[in-house]
């Protein structure tokens, strides 16, 4: 409500004040018209006195709190005369401007105004209690009847955003007609991209081959004569059409493939647009930054696109720009050898300058040892320089593995000791070699025989991968690599023969390439003064003035709330961020923006305030921060990694309004606990991991985390288990097989570090963490998933839960409260495996003595908190002669129940037949 004017607050308190109702219509022909329920002098207008009453506003608000209840539905009854009654006939009159004009929909204003002692005042100082739209309209002989909206919820109902229609693309027929230019608020870590100008969608008709200089096409019907293709990761030019073939190129015009490839028949092909190249929309408006480009998963090198703005349809829209589509080649799993020599690639090998061995060029020629070179005493060197084209190894073969060098070499006698034969591979600097190793022989006769032929190996793996691959052995650039045989000899007379000299390379075979379907990017949305608009109180803001939203004049806003409400948001560390993929009705919007950020929108007549609701309880500052040591912290929930890692996604901190203590607030919350938290059907398998749903809304008090605890302790009592943790976390850096610790002061369950088995961000701001606990710490939980004991150490308290119902209690002054009754002499059969049992099929867990072998029931619990004794029960009985160091111990003739420290609480002689307690028996007790 606007402040009341200095007029306005002297007549305001003037005893026996007057006042006026004053309504104004925005009739479409001109100026507001004001209508007043009596005739008075208004200074600076003229008021027609058509009102028949003061008329009645009515403010509804929804019963329990919810987030449509943020926006408050307000509204006016009130009639209008057709004519004036009191003064002389005004023109036009209501009646006349309702034959011109519909009523409904028109903006209205409703207020009073405090008349002073002559029954006079000014416009300026009227109050205004209502601003809205007229919603209907009954129209009788004498008056009209109308039925009015606040502005809030009529313009509210306005949609957000609108979908791409075929005649707004800049390229007909693409995948996003029908869909909406995305609106990016905050930064989201990845967020799908839209096609923009992709070109045409072809596929090829048949298999294509490095050496085809035509390419098969299914369809070439709307390819232009002339224009750019590219299949997979090749680009082609083509400068002719073969339109009765379906054919890129012709016989005359041929293509000429610079990056030839292999594609098998049915891949996609695109026809790149003209201009600059494919387009991919990000958002349907500027963004602040686009980054990490991701397409189909796999992060794209900053160097193949640009981010670029383009002005469409009066609005500046935000692309990124690839010269070229996007792919992911795919290869074989398993490697394939290539063998290039002499013969099977001739004009790959030439000899240097310095070669002196006989008949070099023999030595290429991949024939029998009848053909060779010979190396000896007088020629000593076989150089051969490499001159084979692989630069486009990557493309034509797949993906580099090893490689070698391989000679065949022989000798007419076995050489002398000091004579070396090495084979040396020699490029940029690289110098490796390998030598002829010289048999040993023992018989001197032998010496003089033939020896080999052998395979004389040279690995060159870990160089050519260190190096970069196909383009280290690459000759294409003239600079190829050198093979050079060496002789290191004195007198020695054996000659030897070097034949098939051949160059072998290990690779993962290329099987396709594949166009990329989905691109996704890193993006910081919309920006409003050099600042990231991801504050809730800015945002409200933006929906409720934004030209493109509901274009409230800024005049109608309390600009302090929503500025002091913005710095409380940023003190406590509140960022907003999601996506906008569809239009949405703006009051839904405002709606979610409020209540995630613990914030409502009072609106007096047309003042719009943004407060920051202090309610339920001051909101903890900061209450999970990230400092490298700890993911998660707060006075509530602590989550730590063992081991420390780098920031891998950012989910902001999400606060729910409706957490809080207030009585509706709670009957809420526990509607959500008992959908969230459903009882288990009876009697399930024992020590099975289970699932459960912890809906955590971080509000600064404690009652929340204790009720969803309460309610997994009644599901939980085995000692391994998964609990999924739905969260509202500000940071989180978790990855599945991290060991994490989970603690909280208010959270019964003391669990030993546990591992994250699964993750996943269900919406913008919520991490949903899975992850495998095994049961430790303070609490002792014994036995199985349905039934189990726990013993508390902070409240000394030992809990007997069965069924999900917490049946007895034992305290650490020895008393021991039940629900149900004590039953004493009572018979109990069976025995049991363990001390401690529980008999499923009759809702009963037994204590039982002994250490091995079988056990007896001594006493028991059922599910109505009965105590069943086998024998007689003697209270305040002092135990002072035993010592304890557990919460329960067994004995063939004695069992013990304690609590913490030393002392016994109850003991079971089994001699006597006797429960003994050290303090008294509290029957019928209700623990809720």
């Amino acid at each position: 409500m606007r402040d009341l004017t200095p007029l306005a607050q002297q007549e305001s308190a003037r005893t026996g004040v007057d006042v006026a109702w004053i309504l104004s219509v925005a009739w479409p022909d001109g100026d507001p018209v004001h209508y007043s329920h009596r005739a008075v002098n208004l200074v600076g207008a003229s008021v027609e006195p058509c009102l028949l009453s003061p008329g009645k506003l009515t403010a509804t608000t929804p019963r329990r709190p919810a987030p449509s209840s943020l926006l408050t539905t307000s509204r006016l009854v009130l009639e209008l005369g057709l004519d004036s009654a009191t003064l002389p006939a005004v023109s036009p009159t209501v009646r006349e401007r309702l034959d011109e004009a519909d009523i409904e929909g028109l903006e209205i204003e409703w207020g009073v105004v405090f008349l002073d002692s002559a029954g006079e005042a000014s416009l300026s100082d009227r109050v205004t209690l209502f601003w809205g739209i007229v919603e209907k309209a009954r129209i009788s002989r004498q008056a009209v009847e109308l039925e009015c909206l606040d502005w809030l919820s009529v313009r509210g109902r306005k949609r957000f955003g609108t979908v791409l229609a075929g005649r707004d693309l800049p390229e007909a027929g693409i995948a996003s007609e029908g869909r909406m230019p995305p609106w990016i608020f905050g930064a989201l870590e990845e967020t799908e991209l839209l096609e923009w100008r992709t070109g045409l969608d072809l596929a090829l008709d048949r298999s294509v081959s490095p050496d085809d200089t035509t390419i098969a096409l299914e369809s070439v019907e709307s390819l232009p004569d002339r224009g750019v293709v590219q299949i997979g990761d090749e680009r082609i030019d083509y400068d002719a059409i073969d339109r009765e073939n379906r054919t890129l190129g012709t016989a005359g015009v041929p293509l000429v493939r610079s990056e030839a490839a292999y594609h098998p028949a049915g891949s996609a092909a695109r026809w790149a647009p003209s201009g600059s190249g494919f387009e991919w929309l990000v958002a349907g408006h500027a963004c602040r930054s686009v980054s990490d480009v991701r397409s189909d998963g796999l992060t794209v090198d900053p160097g193949d696109y640009s981010v670029a703005t383009e002005e469409w349809r009066g609005e500046t829209v935000q692309k990124i720009v690839f010269a070229k589509w996007p792919y992911r080649v795919e290869h074989q799993t398993s490697t394939t050898l290539i063998r290039l020599n002499g013969a099977a690639s001739p004009g790959i090998w030439d000899m240097g300058g310095d070669t002196t061995a006989e008949d070099a060029d023999l030595a290429i020629d991949d024939a029998p040892t009848a053909t060779c070179a010979t190396l000896h005493a007088s020629a000593k060197i076989l150089s051969l320089e490499w001159r084979g084209l692989l630069a486009n190894g990557e493309r034509r073969y797949g993906l580099f593995d090893d490689a070698r060098l391989r000679i065949r070499v022989g000798s007419d006698r076995l050489w002398e000791t000091t004579t070396r034969l090495r084979l040396r591979f020699l490029r940029d600097g690289t110098d490796l070699s390998v030598h002829l190793p010289r048999p040993y022989i023992e018989d001197p006769d032998e010496a003089a025989r033939p020896y080999g032929p052998v395979d004389l190996i040279l690995e060159l793996g870990e160089a050519v991968e260190a190096n970069g691959g196909w383009s280290f052995l690459d000759g294409a650039d003239d600079s190829g690599f050198e093979a050079r045989v060496e002789l290191d000899t004195g007198a020695d007379t054996t000659q030897f023969q070097v034949y098939d000299v051949a160059l072998e390379i290990d690779y993962f075979a290329r099987r396709a390439a594949q166009m990329a379907g989905d691109l996704s990017a890193r993006v910081e949305g919309v920006e409003e003064n050099e600042a990231l608009l991801d504050n809730p109180a800015h945002l409200v803001r933006f929906f409720l003035c934004d030209s493109r939203a509901l274009g409230l004049d800024t005049e109608h806003l309390d600009e302090a709330s929503f500025s002091t409400a913005a710095t409380r948001l940023d003190t406590d560390g509140y960022r907003f961020s999601n996506r906008l993929a569809g239009p949405t009705a703006i009051g839904s919007i405002v709606a979610r923006l409020l209540f995630e950020s613990r914030c409502r929108l009072d609106v007096s007549g047309d003042r719009f305030a943004l407060r920051f609701d202090e309610g339920d309880s001051s909101m903890q500052s900061a209450d999970f921060d990230f400092d490298g040591d700890t993911i998660l912290r707060g006075e509530g929930l602590l989550l730590d990694r063992d081991a420390e890692s780098d920031l891998t996604r950012a989910v902001y901190l999400h606060y729910g309004r409706d957490f809080g203590p207030r009585a509706s607030a709670v009957s809420w919350r526990r509607h959500l606990l008992r959908d969230a938290v459903d009882h288990r059907p009876p009697y399930s398998e024992s020590g099975v991991d289970l699932t459960d749903r912890l809906q955590w809304h971080n509000h600064g008090d404690a009652a929340p985390v204790a009720d969803l605890a309460r309610a997994l302790l009644g599901r939980y009592g085995f000692r391994r288990e998964t609990v999924e943790i739905a969260a509202p976390l500000k940071c989180a850096a978790l990855e599945p097989g991290d060991r994490v610790r989970v603690e909280d002061a208010w959270f019964p369950l003391d669990l030993d570090p546990g591992e994250v088995a699964a993750l996943a961000v269900t919406e913008p701001h919520r991490l949903s963490i899975r992850g495998r606990f095994a049961v430790g710490g303070r609490v002792c939980w014994r036995h199985d998933a349905l039934t189990f004991m726990r013993h508390r150490s902070s409240d000394r308290l030992l809990e007997f839960w069965i069924e999900g119902v917490l049946a007895a209690a034992l305290t650490w002054d020895g008393v021991w409260r039940l629900r149900g009754r004590v039953l004493s002499d009572t018979v109990l059969y069976g025995t049991f495996a363990t001390p401690i049992a529980f008999a499923a099929s009759e809702d009963r867990l037994y204590f039982s003595t002994g250490e091995s072998g079988t056990f007896t029931p001594r006493f028991a619990l059922d599910s109505q908190g009965d105590l069943l004794i086998a024998g007689i029960l003697q209270e305040e009985t002092p135990r002072g002669d035993l010592v304890l160091t557990q919460c329960n111990e067994s004995s063939p003739d004695r069992f013990i129940l304690s609590v913490a420290g030393l002392v016994p609480a109850a003991v079971f002689e089994v001699s006597a037949l006797a429960l003994q307690l050290r303090g008294e028996a509290s029957e019928n007790e209700r623990f809720y």
